[in-house]
């Protein structure tokens, strides 16, 4: 089972830095608190993507 966990979330990581650079990028041009404030759940899924990538492979 980890394998399998492993492999579906290198995609999700993808796509998460996809969503990031796309659509909240450009938001720091307003300032970095807003930038944090609008992309903190992304950032959280981020993280939890890589724990959960590194746990995996343990």
């Amino acid at each position: 089972m980890d394998k399998e966990v492993k492999r579906a979330t290198v995609p999700l990581i993808i796509i998460m830095i996809g969503a990031i650079l796309l659509t909240k990028v450009p938001i720091l041009h307003t300032g970095l608190v807003q930038f944090a404030f609008s992309a903190r759940l992304d950032i959280v899924m981020l993280v939890l993507l890589f724990i959960l990538y590194h746990r995996s492979s343990i």
